[in-house]
């Protein structure tokens, strides 16, 4: 991408007149807050404590498990254009960050390494941050705003959490903040500059690439809505935006239109089976997504105050555009709930904007306070909050202190440095609330989020683990009598375990008490229940039960048994 898309402001004529709002340079601190250079390094540096540091941490989820097992058989079997999961075709999705993760994977460390899978969208994450610090330039002249907004979405619950997954959430909606970032300074331009639209439409190309049409309607749509309502569309070249459609085919389509030709039957179901998700898989009310502020997180009172209304609105005014940023908001809590199938994780789009409208709140609250023109319940929610935070960071290393008397997973020497970091925070925040040192106070609490998070994350696997009896399924690779054997799992598997066991196992079934046959014998075969004899269905074969494995971290009664079917010697 030419670096020129990285130059400072572009002048927006449609954007509210600033008065005095940059923050005075009393001191070396103010001025270091103002500073790109500055800015990004910090951003980065809490990027890689979020994100980066810990990538390995936790066993993956459903969701991860699948793109990785993807990846795996990407890398294996050297097919990249017909992408398979478990020996089956995956074309739900398209294929862009299982490649990334594949590719990763074959470059650090191994497809079986899950520091090396998760390298990408921990790369995505940062990218996310960095294109919310760039866009958030483009909406206000204040020097300091766009710090402040890539700070707090780094910190948003919301964000942090789905950030360090290897999903296709990730992917998508990081390429496509970053279209709109483009579009909007196209948009913004006093000039027609075609460049931003082509590498816009280049962004939503590999936004499409990452996870179908899902960020056009959850984060594209609103974020247009919203611009409509908040600006108009006066500025907008419609020569721009049909390069923008033609950049963004470009990118998108040649896959799709080799899977049609290849495999024409599965394409078409693939296509017959995800239209119709969106209306009849994981159902939830309207309502589902009311409690939204939550992915806020540490900062879910500023979001409230945020979306207050006119009280808001005339604060965030003298930064900002109040109307485009609650419109974007609401827009996409609006196009989500309108979607019959609904998961916590598919709130992810939402909360750049919500960061964006929390943080021009945020610096309302510096200049505020700085300038003593602030109401008493204004001071209230920041008292309440600095007495939270606080009391969170002298909480945490009692976390850990469970850990090395419970679970003896946490040397002394980390439980010291937790200590000492933890309750250097706590005094810290409560030092800088005591003296109104507002910015060094929230700069506190994001630092606060990404210790947590190197000294947590870690244990979250052990945290999860109540199983005395545990063992994993990985460690059925280990076992000789099954290595050259075919896997099979009666009632199917799920892709979570799959990924343990490390190479596809397929799926029989037991009908009016007897058990489907593999194809190949012998064959291993997992089962909830132990197999029985009368269960198989010729006396020629043998059916021999090899061990049991208690597979569930956090219960017990969970187990899976190992048999293996071969024929009988005569």
């Amino acid at each position: 991408m030419p670096f020129g898309l990285l130059s400072d402001h572009t002048s927006e004529s449609n954007m509210p007149e600033l008065k005095s709002i940059a923050y005075p340079l009393s001191g070396e601190r103010e001025r270091l807050l103002e500073n790109p250079a500055f800015q990004l390094l910090v951003l980065l540096s809490l990027c890689i404590f979020s994100f980066w540091l810990t990538a390995g941490a936790g066993s993956p989820g459903l969701m991860e498990a699948r793109n990785f097992i993807t990846a795996r058989e990407m890398a294996q079997e050297g097919e990249w254009l017909l992408p398979t999961m478990n020996g089956y075709l995956r074309l739900a999705k398209p294929p862009l960050p299982t490649w990334l993760s594949a590719l990763s994977g074959l470059a650090f460390g191994g497809v079986e390494n899950l520091t090396a899978l998760r390298l990408p969208a921990a790369l995505m994450a940062t990218l996310l941050v960095l294109f919310q610090f760039l866009l958030a330039r483009q909406l206000t002249k204040d020097k300091q705003l766009p710090f402040w907004s890539a700070a707090i979405l780094i910190s948003c619950i919301g964000f942090f959490d789905y950030g360090r997954q290897a999903t296709w959430d990730i992917f998508c909606h990081s390429f496509m903040l970053g279209g709109i970032w483009l579009l909007h300074r196209a948009f913004s331009g006093a000039q027609v500059k075609y460049s931003l639209y082509l590498w816009g439409g280049v962004m939503l190309g590999l936004s499409f690439m990452s996870k179908g049409p899902v960020s056009f309607y959850a984060m594209l749509l609103p974020y247009l809505l919203a611009y409509s309502y908040g600006y108009g569309w006066r500025s907008i070249s419609g020569k721009g935006l049909l390069l923008t459609l033609i950049a963004c085919a470009a990118v998108c389509l040649p896959w799709p239109l080799y899977v049609f030709f290849s495999v024409p039957n599965a394409f078409q179901a693939v296509i017959s089976t995800e239209s119709s998700s969106w209306l009849n898989r994981h159902p939830q009310p309207f309502w589902f997504y009311w409690g939204f502020l939550g992915q806020a997180g540490v900062w879910l009172l500023f979001a409230a105050l945020a979306l207050a209304g006119s009280y808001a609105a005339r604060r965030i005014n003298k930064y900002g555009n109040a109307k485009f940023l609650m419109a974007w908001v609401w827009a996409c809590l609006l196009l989500l709930s309108l979607v019959t199938e609904k998961k916590d994780r598919y709130l992810l789009p939402l909360v750049p904007p919500l960061a964006l409208l929390t943080s021009f709140y945020v610096r309302y609250l510096l200049d505020a306070l700085r300038d003593e023109k602030y109401n008493v319940w204004e001071w209230r929610v920041v008292q309440v909050n600095a007495v939270l935070w606080a009391a969170i960071a002298f909480a945490l290393p009692f976390a850990l202190l469970w850990f090395h008397v419970e679970k003896t997973e946490v040397g002394a020497f980390t439980l010291a440095a937790a200590f000492l970091v933890f309750a250097g925070l706590g005094i810290l925040m409560l030092r800088y609330w005591a003296k109104r040192q507002l910015p060094a106070l929230f700069l506190a609490v994001v630092v606060l989020h990404a210790v947590a998070v190197v000294f947590l994350m870690p244990l979250k696997d052990i945290a999860q683990r109540r199983n005395t009896r545990y063992q994993p399924l990985a460690s059925v690779r280990q076992l000789q009598a099954v290595q050259q054997l075919p896997l099979y799992a009666v009632d199917g598997m799920s892709p979570i375990y799959v990924w343990e066991v490390g190479r596809p196992v397929d799926t029989l079934r037991v009908k009016q008490g007897r058990l489907q046959l593999p194809e190949r014998l012998p064959a291993a075969v997992f089962s909830r229940q132990p197999l029985e004899a009368d269960q198989v269905a010729q006396d020629s074969l043998r059916l021999q039960q090899l061990r049991s494995y208690h597979f569930h971290p956090g219960r017990e009664k969970d187990v899976y048994y190992l048999h293996v079917i071969s024929k009988q010697q005569k």
